[in-house]
């Protein structure tokens, strides 16, 4: 399930089901909140509409293992995943479409990514604690 939870209350705004399969690892929500961009263990990546409430993009599976982490830049457009064999892709989410296969920047599983405000930084650490 995806829930979304209004911040201040803490209640429970809407509830969402089926949208993976398998269990989701990661989760980005664009500026605007329009999409949330969802990964999966198996290594799909899917878009959901928040709007029209609909799924707007299925990717497939994009990595031959788990996406433990996702990054995103500061507009949305720009979104980077990374897999548990060390791998990093980056996509653009306006076009749905591969931008560029980094390939294995990692000997370890990559487990967390993060993009810096200016967007001329991409961070990732492994499974060891290396950056």
């Amino acid at each position: 399930y995806v829930k979304i939870w209004e911040i201040l209350t803490q209640n429970l705004v809407k509830t969402y089901k089926n949208i993976h399969e398998a269990m989701i690892y990661d989760i980005k929500c664009t500026p605007g909140s329009d999409f949330l961009l969802l990964s999966d263990e198996i290594g799909y990546l899917k878009q959901f509409d928040l709007v029209d409430e609909q799924l707007i993009e299925d990717y497939g599976i994009i990595h031959q293992g788990c996406i433990y982490s996702m990054g995103m830049s500061k507009n949305g457009r720009y979104l980077w995943t990374s897999d548990d064999q060390g791998c990093v892709k980056e996509w653009d989410t306006w076009f749905q479409r591969l931008v560029r296969d980094w390939g294995q920047v990692h000997e370890h599983p990559i487990l967390s990514i993060c993009v810096s405000v200016s967007g001329l930084w991409l961070y990732t650490t492994d499974a060891l604690g290396w950056i």
